[in-house]
């Protein structure tokens, strides 16, 4: 609550009340930002579990590109649409997942698209339900649970995409997709 201080009334109450509501946006805006990229993360540790167990995030994602390569990546399989209808969420945190931020980072990539696409879909409340079944360590059991509580449609396409990066584990990645169409 007393994150800044005054001295000499500088800066104002007026002033000091501002930058307390910014601050308080912002950590608001951070917390259900983490909470997407959690989500997003379980998500793919769910598919390594029921395909094989631990690996490197680039199985899944692919490769984050350099100035001299660009490998398949997951962004070029979800393609990034606005939020569904009926679908609470924060557009901030939205835009931010699947625009980035204006500036780069030393402890992050610059946009989420795959956390972008399941905020899209499932809003602050489902994202927060299914965040409840997002545990470390994960058993397959767990994983099932998991990508039981996110739309089936989402398990579909983050696997089917996976698999066409995941070569070594696709058959089992699109077993799990055939799991989930309806």
């Amino acid at each position: 609550e007393n994150i800044y201080t005054s001295f000499e009334n500088k800066p104002t109450a007026e002033e000091l009340a501002d930058m307390a509501e910014r601050a308080r946006l912002n950590i608001e805006v951070s917390n259900i930002y983490m909470h997407c990229k959690l989500l997003s993360i379980s998500v793919l540790y769910a598919l390594a579990e029921l395909t094989g167990g631990d690996a490197p995030i680039a199985l899944f994602l692919g490769d984050l590109p350099t100035s001299k390569s660009i490998s398949p990546a997951i962004e070029d399989y979800i393609a990034l649409l606005p939020p569904a209808k009926g679908v609470e969420l924060d557009m901030r945190v939205f835009k931010l997942l699947r625009d980035g931020r204006d500036g780069e980072s030393q402890f992050d990539i610059k946009n989420s698209p795959l956390a972008a696409y399941l905020y899209a879909l499932m809003g602050d409340k489902d994202m927060e339900e299914a965040l409840k079944l997002a545990v470390y360590p994960m058993t397959p059991d767990d994983a099932t649970k998991l990508l039981d509580a996110i739309p089936p449609q989402a398990v579909v396409k983050i696997a089917l995409s996976c698999a066409k990066i995941c070569l070594t584990r696709a058959k089992k990645l699109e077993m799990i997709a055939a799991r989930y169409e309806a």
